[in-house]
């Protein structure tokens, strides 16, 4: 019997060593570097004023909206990563990091605005498009990854990170003007933004060496929207005008495949 225990002793320990490869194979301080793809979700609202005279009296007004997305365009995406695992048992781990990103430039087109015109005037603006564009200048975030240890060499995790960015936003204004009588002064936006929001997703982690690790990652990051001037119309010899607010609200699908180092 003594045997028998003593044999079981042994393969129970060279199980759980095979099986840990240390006792916590996750576990350690990382950096990395990733790259990939966004795909874009980011959306633009424009609340648009348009006012139309003739001869100094009212001849069409309206207020409109006009909601316009990227979905389904892709940009690239490179994530750089500073992050320790800490292992709370074999299996479970938690991961706190810090990521820098750069970030592709995003280009949202809006369709034709439709304005009104009861007097079926020949002189009004026609296919009157916005394109909005983001163009991050600095990303970064700091997150949690809670994670389980599947195999030796193989660890599943969630994410969830707050985001901040700073991006330069925008604005060109696309129409046909050779109806007006002009002349016309377009006026387009330029302005620097600060975002904030949030990530949720999740990945794996494969065990390559000792110290070298790949990682997939696929994320959704959204931020909260910011509001503000959009670009303007003006011809004179018409009296017509054209001003509008943005609601910039950028949003993405990540997908990135990544090496690490654990000193």
């Amino acid at each position: 019997m003594k045997k028998y225990f003593l044999a079981f002793l042994f393969l129970a320990s060279n199980s759980f060593t095979a099986y840990c490869d240390p006792c916590n194979p996750f576990s350690g301080l990382f950096i990395g570097v990733s790259g990939g793809c966004s795909i874009e979700l980011s959306e633009v609202n424009g609340r648009w004023n348009y006012v139309n005279l003739f001869a100094g009296a009212g001849d069409a007004s309206a207020q409109g909206t006009q909601t316009s997305d990227n979905d389904g365009d892709t940009s690239y995406v490179v994530d750089f990563t500073l992050d320790y695992n800490h292992a709370f048992t074999p299996r479970k781990y938690i991961d706190f990091g810090i990521s820098f990103f750069l970030n592709g430039d995003q280009q949202i087109s809006s369709s034709s605005y439709q304005f009104p015109n009861p007097n079926n005037r020949v002189d009004v603006p026609r296919n009157y498009q916005v394109e909005t564009k983001i163009n991050p200048d600095f990303h970064m975030a700091i997150g949690l990854k809670p994670g389980y240890a599947i195999t030796p060499r193989l660890l599943g995790f969630g994410t969830f990170s707050a985001h901040y960015m700073n991006a330069r936003i925008s604005t060109q204004t696309q129409v046909n003007t050779s109806s007006l009588a002009g002349p016309v002064v377009i006026t387009e936006i330029y302005a620097k933004e600060d975002f904030w929001g949030g990530g949720l997703g999740g990945g794996v982690k494969y065990k390559w060496s000792e110290h070298w690790f790949i990682d997939f990652t696929t994320e959704w990051i959204a931020f909260v929207h910011e509001t503000f001037k959009g670009p303007n119309l003006r011809s004179t010899n018409d009296e017509i005008t054209i001003t509008q607010n943005e609601k910039v609200n950028p949003n993405w699908v990540d997908l990135r495949l990544g090496l690490s180092y654990r000193f």
